[in-house]
Order: structure tokens, then C-alpha cells, then sequence
């Protein structure tokens, strides 16, 4: 199979020792009940596993020199000759030489090995039961390197547990697949509360779920809930913070979105029979703690739970929108307009710049019962100052002072709201690197201690 010139295929990888294994029945039970009369594991899997591959696809084995004399091809027993066995597969065969991995070295050097055997977007399929008891855990770290490094695709992985066979001499084989999965999910989580992405849950989705859609419903409410999730992260992306209601508003709407992923997240929570959920239960929790800020659904809440989520997951233009968005919204509240109302948005901004003209900052003077205050003056002239930066290329200004005004415009605007706020001082600090950075800074502040102490409100 060939994708944009690049030949993929499917690769059954294998650790090979040196122990005189026992004849068993290996066993693997998903529904149909699918057995192999051998002692090696790997045969077994091939058998199981690989039906349907071809010359196209690859067996390849690890092994010691020692094992390469007891099990691979044994000169003196013939019942200890591995290889004999895999040449009657319709599949090519490989054999890869690495060290004992009794030393630290020696594991890099069979971690280089095994890598160097995978290709970009290989299918993998590995079989980790045999080896020193270090290679299962080198087997984990290399898969999940080999899912980063060459986009290769975990089909299965599968451990033949002898020691577990009954009194039929019935060994089963163990799919360890889920645990790599939940490897996934781990990853896709930290990514989502570190840098507020939703893109890898939806490779998840499609890479994980799909084969149990049909017959688990765990599956499928988690389905729900990474498109919830998605929707709601393209809203927070493309600031859609006006509050709808009514079918597919999720799509077009924060509040909607957040009640959708609140729904799913509870329906998932309601599902506690399957083992393979309850691992990603405590997962989602610490997604549902990360979207608490947005609890409050009025347009408001929303704006301001908007900044505060692109300040920290560094969306500056996003964050910009906002507080812009949200400084309307609050004038259109404070002045009985309808905060949901173009028309009525677009009248407070047009009072405030009619107002401009006549105001001076830092004075008392009076303005009419529907100006904007000087407050909104200073912050509008703030946003339209750093706008020019913002939205435009080849500036040479340290991004990072961008989040800490808006940063600061956010936190003016939650002390006139009401509300309160801290920040720390990681998210304080900011980079200067040359005198007019420092100026610009020192000039936001000023502007802020001027329209947050002084003026109408």
C-alpha cells in the first residue's frame, strides 16, 4: 500500500529469548474465541492476529546472540526452531540482532534498534511477551516515540500470559492496547489544560472510538463529548460568546457549547460498568475543572471568562476581541442597552467617541446619562493603540506585552464589574528587552491608574 509515494505497511514486532518454552493452547477471547496449539507466542499472534497479511507486511525479531542459538534456529532440536515456523507465514521475515540490555547503554542501543525498524506511518502490531522484564516498559516508551516521530499506527498490542494457563492447559493472550490508548487520552488532556487545544481528542475520536461505536455506548457518548468539546474550543477560537439557545447553537455559541460538554461529561460519569472508561473518568474531570470559569452563561460572565481563558493559553488576538467584545457588552448593560443587540452595541461605541471630543482624561468632567464614561474612552483608546500591533506584521514589540495589558485592561474592567481577581506573578512577568518595551509598559500602566481611579463610572 502506498500513500504519496510512500510504501505503508503492516509490521509484527517481537522480542525473542532464550527459554525452552512449553506447548499450550494460546487463547484470545474478544467474543469469538480464537486459538493456537504452539509454544511461541509469536506464532500464535501471526496465526491470530495476522490472517489476512501479505509479502508487503513484515514479522520482524529481536534477538540475542543466545537466543538466536536456542529458539530461533536450534541445530540440535528441532521443536526449538522458530524460524522454520514463521517461513510458512505469507509474510516477509526479519531478523534484528540486539544486545542483553544488562546495561544502560545497552538499552539505547536495543531502543535505536527497534526504531530504526519502524517506518513513517508503519501499522504496528507487537508482542511483548518474551525478553528481559525491562523490554515490556522499553516496548510502551518506544511505541508511543514511534506515534510521535514516524505517525505509526498502533494496532495492537498483545501479551501471551503462560503463566496464567488453566487446567487445560488454555494460556490466554492479554491485549494491552487500552493501556496505550489511555497513554493518549493522558496526553490529549495535558495539552488541552496547558495550551486550551481540543485537536487531539478529535484524532483520538476517530482513531480510537470508531471500531466501538457501533456496539458500546461508552464509546459513543465519549464521541459526543470530544465534539462537544471541539465546538465549544472553535467558539472560545472564533469568540462566539453571545448566548443562544435552541439545536446545534453549540456550534456558534460559548454558553451553548459549555452546557453541551457539561451534558456529555455527566452522561460519560453515568457510565460505570465499562473498565475501559473508567480510567478516562478522573481525565475528564480535570477538563471539567478547567472549564469552570465559564459556570455563568449570562454575555457578560462570558466575555470576561473568554479574556481570562485566551490570556492564559497565550491567544492574543483572541484575547483582544474579547476584552474589546466584553467592554461593550458591559456598557450596553450599565446603560440599558440590549448587550445582544447590534444596533444598540454599535450606539455605545459611536456615544463614546461623540463623547471623546469633549472629555479630558483624568477630570471630573460630567457626560450624559448614556455617554460612555471616561473609563471606556481610556481603555477604547488603549485597544485601538495596541490594535495597530496586534492584527498587523513586521512590528518588532515583545509579544508578551500584549497579555499583560490586556491582561490588566481585564482586570479594570472585573474591579468596575464587581468582581475579583489574581493574578500570579508568572503571568505577571513579562519580557523586556529594549527602552521603548519599558516605556510602552510604564505608559499602560499610567493610563490604567488614570481611567481606573479617575472619571465618571
Amino acid at each position: 500500500m502506498e500513500y504519496g509515494g510512500i510504501v505503508l505497511a503492516r509490521k509484527f514486532l517481537a522480542f525473542l529469548g532464550t527459554t525452552d518454552y512449553k506447548e499450550c493452547i494460546y487463547e484470545y477471547d474478544q467474543g469469538e474465541k480464537l486459538c493456537c496449539f504452539t509454544k511461541y507466542t509469536q506464532e500464535a499472534i501471526l496465526s491470530i492476529m495476522c490472517k489476512d497479511w501479505t509479502r508487503e507486511d513484515t514479522a520482524v525479531i529481536f534477538l540475542t546472540d543466545q537466543a538466536e542459538k536456542e529458539n530461533w534456529y536450534n541445530e540440535e532440536k528441532e521443536d526449538r526452531r522458530l524460524k522454520t515456523i514463521l517461513e510458512q507465514f505469507n509474510i516477509t521475515i526479519k531478523t534484528v540482532r540486539i544486545p542483553e540490555g544488562k546495561k544502560e547503554e545497552e538499552i539505547w542501543e536495543i531502543f535505536d534498534n527497534v526504531i530504526k525498524e519502524i517506518d513513517y506511518k508503519d501499522e504496528i502490531i507487537f508482542d511483548i511477551t518474551h525478553g528481559f522484564r525491562s523490554l515490556p516498559m522499553l516496548a510502551s516508551v518506544i511505541l508511543n516515540y514511534a506515534k510521535v516521530l514516524k505517525n505509526a499506527k498502533i494496532l495492537g498490542i498483545y501479551y501471551g500470559a503462560y503463566e496464567a494457563k488453566d487446567k487445560n492447559n488454555i494460556a490466554p493472550i492479554f491485549d494491552l492496547t487500552p493501556l496505550s490508548d489511555i497513554l493518549d487520552w493522558s496526553q490529549a488532556v495535558n495539552v488541552f489544560l496547558k495550551y486550551g487545544i481540543s485537536g487531539p481528542f478529535k484524532e483520538i475520536s476517530v482513531r480510537q472510538l470508531k471500531p466501538h461505536l457501533h456496539r458500546e455506548q461508552w464509546a459513543r457518548d465519549t464521541k459526543q463529548f470530544v465534539e462537544s468539546l471541539n465546538h465549544l474550543t472553535m467558539c472560545l477560537y472564533t469568540c462566539r460568546g453571545k448566548a443562544l439557545s435552541g439545536k446545534r447553537t453549540d456550534r456558534k455559541s460559548i454558553s451553548s457549547a459549555m452546557e453541551s460538554v457539561e451534558d456529555n461529561i455527566k452522561k460519560i460519569k453515568s457510565i460505570n460498568e465499562d473498565m475501559q472508561l473508567k480510567p478516562l473518568i478522573p481525565l475528564l474531570e480535570k477538563v471539567e475543572e478547567r472549564l469552570e470559569i465559564f459556570n455563568e452563561k449570562d454575555n457578560l460572565s462570558i466575555g470576561i471568562a473568554s479574556i481570562k481563558w485566551a490570556v492564559e493559553n497565550h491567544l492574543i488576538k483572541q484575547a483582544y476581541t474579547a476584552l474589546d467584545e466584553t467592554i461593550k457588552t458591559y456598557a450596553c448593560e450599565k446603560f440599558a442597552f440590549d448587550s445582544s443587540d447590534a444596533n444598540d452595541r454599535e450606539k455605545i461605541i459611536q456615544k463614546a467617541f461623540a463623547s471623546s471630543s469633549t472629555c479630558k482624561r483624568c477630570t471630573n468632567s460630567t457626560t450624559s446619562k448614556r455617554a460612555k464614561p471616561v473609563f471606556f474612552i481610556d481603555i477604547d483608546s488603549l485597544l485601538f493603540c495596541i490594535s495597530d500591533y496586534v492584527f498587523h506584521i513586521g512590528e518588532n514589540i515583545v509579544p508578551q506585552i500584549f497579555c499583560f495589558v490586556i491582561y490588566n485592561l481585564q482586570n479594570t474592567l472585573i474591579d468596575r464589574v464587581g468582581e475579583n481577581t489574581a493574578m500570579p506573578r508568572s503571568k505577571a512577568r513579562i519580557i523586556r528587552k529594549s527602552t521603548n518595551h519599558h516605556r510602552m509598559e510604564k505608559n499602560f500602566k499610567s493610563s490604567l491608574s488614570c481611567s481606573g481611579r479617575k472619571g465618571d463610572s
